[in-house]
């Protein structure tokens, strides 16, 4: 029923005059229900996202979008912002591709300071946290909004391109010490997945920005296990915290950048 329903949104979203030359083919690649290599369709997507008709942001990412999301997340999101609350404690969340903030909205009634970053106008206007979203192209980077006690990003980083990956990791990477990650593995079905990766992929781009995997991430999936689904949030859940080490260099630098701080 999934690859009915994408396929069937897909047809929705292309134009009539697009649709006929593209054929069946297309649109089982598109909505991941094929039997092509992973890598096959992450290119074609690729390829077509320079197209008008998938210049998608506010065509795929429409109210419809977001409502349906909204619903399958719901339960799921309480269950994780429980967890999060009971593991962190934290003061201050941004959630990077927040959608209508659902996450956001229920931090928000447990008293943290949240803010959100997402990319879609339709979302923004449903925002369920009024002004605490602004409004960014992801390809482009992760505005510096200061810094955070956590970090969410959730089924976000698919959906862009491979080549912005490195720079939305490193955004991330300047907003929390602490990041709570998911993203679509390959053959995950799903619309418009431009850069679907296994783990060992992101793994290594927060490495290199001085974070290391955390086993909190086996703590989260247990905590939400009586929710099963989305079950793809489970399977691709990673915790990254920022190394003591990068810590301490971060601190150094920052001394030898400002001598009045004196040495670190």
């Amino acid at each position: 029923m999934e690859g009915i329903a994408l396929r069937a949104r897909i047809r929705r979203l292309i134009p009539s005059r697009i649709r006929r030359p593209l054929g069946r083919t297309t649109y089982r690649v598109l909505a991941g229900t094929s039997r092509v290599v992973p890598e096959v369709r992450s290119r074609m997507l690729h390829l077509l996202g320079g197209l008008p008709f998938l210049r998608m942001r506010d065509l795929v990412y429409d109210d419809r979008f977001f409502e349906e999301i909204d619903a399958e997340s719901d339960a799921l999101y309480t269950e994780l912002v429980g967890a999060v609350m009971e593991m962190w404690a934290p003061r201050s969340v941004v959630d990077v591709g927040c959608g209508t903030g659902l996450m956001l909205a229920k931090l928000a009634e447990r008293g943290v300071a949240v803010r959100g970053v997402e990319g879609s106008i339709a979302a923004i206007r449903r925002s369920r946290v009024g002004d605490r979203i602004v409004r960014a192209d992801l390809e482009r980077g992760v505005p510096r909004l200061g810094r955070f006690d956590l970090c969410l990003c959730i089924e976000v980083a698919e959906h862009l391109r491979p080549r912005s990956a490195r720079r939305l990791v490193e955004g991330l990477a300047h907003l929390s010490d602490v990041v709570v990650f998911t993203a679509a593995r390959p053959g995950q079905p799903g619309i418009a997945h431009l850069n679907p990766q296994p783990k060992s992929y992101w793994r290594s781009l927060f490495e290199a920005k001085g974070f290391a995997s955390s086993p909190r991430d086996s703590e989260l999936i247990w905590a939400i296990q009586d929710v099963p689904e989305p079950e793809y949030i489970h399977a691709n859940l990673m915790v990254f915290e920022r190394r003591v080490d990068a810590v301490d260099q971060d601190l150094r630098r920052k001394s030898a950048e400002n001598p009045k701080t004196g040495s670190v």
